[in-house]
């Protein structure tokens, strides 16, 4: 009886380990797209929350003169300047690219209202590695101006990064963006 009592803590032992190991691996991976909604969640809120203040009413009401255009170049790059912890230079230099940032700045300045995030709705987070996420998202946006607020909907598709031990936007391209479409008519 003590050999069998024996054997079985023993199996008991290995069975307890094997188990923990593979709970171990599900639990990294839970704990890796936990960290990266949570990245993702602040660069959006960095997007999105904005309110009036006077830097934003300064770099969009004032008329720069061709000698001061690149004054007002400093100034843009200035407003990109949060985003740069927040996403590799790859994904930092695209945003600065397609202006997407600097148009709800911009609708924010011009309109005197403020934005901010309703919303997010994650359609689909797909682990292509331990240290690459694609995110295909939804966020819903209330531009509030004059007491009135008005809902955007803005879809989008983002890859995330691990560099360093911590999660970057790689890339973030707006499917549709009813906000920049608001600022363009």
């Amino acid at each position: 009886m003590t050999k069998y009592f024996k054997m079985s803590f023993f199996m008991i032992i290995v069975l307890a380990v094997v188990f923990s190991g593979c709970q171990s691996e599900e639990q990294k991976a839970i704990n890796r797209k936990n960290d990266v909604i949570k990245a993702f969640d602040y660069y959006l809120s960095t997007s999105y929350d904005v309110s009036l203040s006077d830097d934003l009413i300064e770099v969009f009401e004032k008329t720069f003169s061709a000698d001061e255009q690149e004054l007002l170049t400093q100034r843009i790059y200035d407003l990109h300047r949060p985003f740069e912890a927040l996403m590799t230079g790859k994904g930092h230099e695209s945003i600065i690219g397609n202006r997407h940032i600097i148009f709800v700045r911009l609708l924010v300045a011009d309109e005197k209202a403020d934005s901010k995030i309703n919303n997010i709705e994650y359609t689909s987070i797909d682990e292509r590695s331990e240290t690459k996420f694609n995110i295909n998202y939804t966020v819903l946006v209330d531009l509030t101006i004059n007491d009135d607020t008005e809902t955007f909907v803005v879809k989008g598709q983002a890859i995330m990064i691990n560099e360093n031990n911590k999660w970057l936007v790689d890339f973030d391209k707006k499917h549709t963006d009813e906000l920049s479409k608001r600022y363009m008519r």
